[in-house]
């Protein structure tokens, strides 16, 4: 089983042994792939190839994997006046292509399916 940890500003990967050793080399290196991909796509902000201000995105996951609110800090720290300009984002690695439903939903923003709603309780 493989554990990642962080110790001050870095991460380890750690492989604890399991209890039987029927577990395959095949099956830990998926394990260890799933786990590299998972950080990747959490940080990926910090990547200067993500091309947004790290402060600007948000993690959600799924169905994609991050909201970008392009130009929010700006907005924030009152150095800019200009409306936000929202972008939903998905990580991909390797030669990962956009799932049924993401292609579903980049199609939807294409056609200008995004609006806002304030909902009050």
């Amino acid at each position: 089983m493989y554990l990642l940890k962080t110790v001050g500003d870095y991460y380890h990967i750690i492989y604890i042994k399991p209890h039987t050793e029927r577990n395959s080399g095949k099956i830990h290196g998926k394990a260890i792939g799933e786990m590299v991909f998972l950080f990747v796509s959490m940080h990926a902000p910090i990547f200067k190839v993500f091309g947004y201000n790290p402060s600007d995105a948000r993690f959600i996951g799924d169905p994609v994997d991050y909201v970008i609110f392009d130009g929010y800090t700006q907005i924030r720290e009152r150095r800019e006046d200009r409306p936000i300009r929202v972008v939903l984002a998905d990580v991909k690695t390797g030669g990962a292509g956009l799932t049924y439903e993401q292609r579903r939903i980049r199609l939807g923003a294409e056609r200008g399916l995004v609006e806002f709603r304030e909902i009050r309780m």
